[in-house]
């Protein structure tokens, strides 16, 4: 942002009203941008703590933040540059960001009619452990977590 690159007011699928990446920057949540050229191309969020997890209100997904693990959510390409493995070098520098914190292990969800979702994860080896679960109803949200025998 210091040299003009903007991605707090671009509309993606996760950044609604163009509020929730300020909202989640000022919550502690890590913000990992791709640009080509001053353009916004990819963006992938990191969450390193329970507290910041609670504060943005995302799936209560159950992560071990004190066994080195971290939740990773909203990857997201800009369609202009979708298919020219902008995902990956995304993917590759968070990372090593992470992997420089000490951090071994990344938990995160796809919804399972995301199939471009569970492509691109199954290419980067990404292992399925469990399903989850959420139900809303009004107010209320119930979660639920079955992990699968390996």
């Amino acid at each position: 942002e210091k040299r003009n690159l903007k991605f707090r007011t671009c509309p993606t699928d996760f950044n609604d009203g163009l509020k929730t990446y300020t909202k989640w920057l000022e919550e502690g949540a890590i913000a990992c941008c791709t640009f080509a050229g001053s353009d916004f191309a990819a963006i992938m969020w990191i969450i390193l703590s329970q507290k910041t997890q609670d504060r943005i209100k995302t799936i209560p997904l159950k992560v071990n933040y004190s066994n080195h693990e971290a939740f990773i959510r909203g990857a997201w390409v800009n369609p202009e540059y979708r298919g020219k493995g902008l995902h990956i070098y995304t993917w590759s520098k968070r990372d090593s960001f992470l992997k420089s914190r000490g951090i071994t292990t990344l938990r995160t969800t796809v919804d399972m009619i995301n199939k471009p979702g569970l492509s691109l994860a199954s290419s980067v080896g990404t292992r399925i452990y469990g399903r989850g679960r959420l139900v809303k109803f009004l107010f209320w949200r119930f979660w639920k977590e079955t992990i699968d025998n390996e």
